[in-house]
């Protein structure tokens, strides 16, 4: 808890530092699947950007088991100049902390609940159109997950379900962009 409370103070402080513009912005694709999630996205200069988001996870399963969960998402970008304008390309990297919770069926062997959590790293690509106050982005990211591990809730420690290593991203974002100096 420490750590998220530390990301915030930290995205509040950088907000200060904001030359060109804030833009708050949301996954289409995400509120479709049962994954929505905000981001607040802070350009320091035309170049250099880094984003803030926060996510929930619920609905069930392929299996129909309910589940829940949070991601954070902290990413810094950097878009290329293009001779088209506002419309532009970006390269970044990013981490993000996450956990899951999946209950089980009360006919199920197991205790009470499985739990994945864990802290991804790696590379986010997209393209972002932009106008004066909306804009419109595409982005897919790849990295590797540390720490990530299914287990029975609530002893961690007592039985290993699976261990995943890979963490991909693909959004679709429809942003507002305000606070322009």
């Amino acid at each position: 808890m420490k750590k998220i409370l530390l990301l915030f103070i930290v995205n509040i402080l950088l907000q200060f530092y904001s030359v060109a513009q804030v833009e708050l912005k949301t996954n289409v694709l995400g509120a479709l699947l049962d994954r929505p999630y905000f981001a607040v996205e802070y350009s320091f200069t035309n170049d250099l950007s880094m984003e803030l988001r926060a996510g929930a996870i619920f609905g069930k399963t392929i299996n129909g088991r309910p589940r829940s969960g949070t991601n954070l998402l902290l990413a810094g970008k950097y878009y290329f100049n293009t001779r088209w304008g506002m419309d532009r390309y970006f390269l970044g990297l990013y981490v993000r902390p996450q956990m899951l919770m999946i209950k089980n069926y009360e006919e199920d062997n197991f205790d009470n609940a499985s739990r994945q959590s864990g802290v991804g790293t790696g590379v986010i690509f997209g393209r972002k159109w932009a106008g004066e106050r909306v804009s419109f982005e595409i982005n897919m990211g790849l990295g590797k997950l540390f720490g990530d591990k299914i287990y029975l809730y609530p002893n961690p420690t007592n039985i290993l379900i699976g261990d995943i290593e890979a963490d991909v991203i693909f959004n679709i974002n429809v942003g507002y962009r305000f606070l322009e100096n």
